[in-house]
């Protein structure tokens, strides 16, 4: 869910006539949908090698998100010692990377080549460029940065994944 109560959901978009090597040709459609409308608000389509990019990111994302929860679990049953302070200053700092324009606030978009900023500073070079500040992929304008937001509690988190199980079974 992003902030706004909307679901990043992917749709393949496959012609049947594609050779053999589909990767090169298969569209992703990545698209922030309204959960109880279904209604698509925001829809950006990916080759196969960015759809990819951003499915490992947001994996990550929720690797990292959980690795913290069962910490913090964890240490409330031990109780807070020097090493348990240190390892979740560590954690922390893998969960908050700082922006690459200011080096201030965390990270919390991302654009369509993957490449992530804060979304003051995306805001404010997309009132200049319409390009990526790295790499230079052409926007559309500022709705092409996708906001990332905290991950689920683990708890919501394997409901929600056992409730889309029970309906594919």
């Amino acid at each position: 869910m992003t902030r706004d109560g909307l679901q990043i959901r992917f749709y393949v978009d496959l012609d049947e006539r594609l050779p053999a090597p589909y990767q090169f040709f298969v569209r992703v459609i990545m698209a922030q949908v309204h959960p109880n409308t279904d209604t698509i608000v925001h829809a950006s389509s990916l080759d196969f090698y960015q759809f990819r990019k951003h499915y490992a990111l947001l994996c990550s994302y929720l690797d990292k998100s959980c690795a913290q929860l069962i910490f913090d679990a964890t240490r409330e049953n031990r109780g807070t010692n020097a090493d348990g302070s240190s390892m979740a200053n560590s954690v922390t700092q893998m969960r908050t990377m700082e922006c690459c324009i200011c080096q201030e606030r965390p990270v919390d978009s991302t654009l369509p080549c993957c490449h992530e900023f804060c979304t003051v500073c995306i805001l404010q070079w997309s009132e200049y460029k319409q390009t990526c500040p790295l790499c230079r992929l052409e926007l559309s304008g500022p709705e092409d940065a996708w906001l990332m937001t905290q991950a689920p509690a683990l708890g919501a988190f394997i409901d929600e994944y056992a409730s889309r199980m029970g309906r594919d079974l």
